[in-house]
């Protein structure tokens, strides 16, 4: 008896949805920081996104060693081989730029000359010297890596939506979290 599992773990879950709602958060103070004058909220608000960027690549890290430790399971029966192949390179790409983009801000916190000292109780190492020109690079590059990541947030979510709602495969149901009013995936089993 073979038997295939549908459904990613409660943690690989769990983890994920936590990531997505950290990346919206990300994304939120970095935006609202735009448009606010007042130096002490704005930064209040750099500090919390540079807080939630750190703990984004820490969770990141988990969910890499969760998927490492538990591979995705199969695609759902029917999926064509170019669908599986462009989700393989969505994920890839997400993982790296959850890396990347906190990374990248750190380095530029740190060519800035700014020591990350979040909220005066966590001081974090610079990672690299002052210098003006790195720090001019490094803000593109933490700029373009996150209109990148946005771009397969979107890319990665309008697959899910377009699996649930076009498809109907139950590709989303597999990364639903178990619980009320979310029924568990059970495995398939073939003799």
């Amino acid at each position: 008896m073979v038997v295939h599992r549908r459904a990613y773990s409660a943690a690989q879950i769990y983890v994920h949805w936590a990531g997505a709602a950290l990346v919206m958060a990300l994304f939120a103070t970095a935006w609202i920081r735009e448009g606010i004058e007042d130096a002490a909220l704005r930064r209040l608000l750099l500090d919390w996104h540079r807080l939630v960027g750190l703990v984004l690549m820490a969770l990141s890290a988990i969910r890499l060693g969760l998927r490492l430790a538990r591979p995705a399971p199969p695609p759902v029966p029917g999926m064509p081989a170019w669908q599986h192949a462009l989700a393989g390179l969505v994920h890839g790409g997400l993982y790296a730029l959850l890396f990347l983009q906190p990374l990248s801000g750190w380095l530029l916190a740190s060519a800035r000359g700014r020591a990350l000292d979040l909220f005066g109780w966590l001081p974090l190492p610079v990672l690299i010297a002052k210098s003006a020109e790195r720090a001019e690079w490094l803000g593109l590059a933490h700029a373009f890596l996150s209109w990148a990541l946005l771009a397969l947030v979107g890319l990665h979510a309008g697959a899910a939506i377009g699996h649930a709602l076009i498809l109907k495969d139950g590709t989303l149901n597999r990364m639903r979290p178990r619980g009320r009013g979310f029924p568990a995936s059970s495995p398939v089993t073939e003799s």
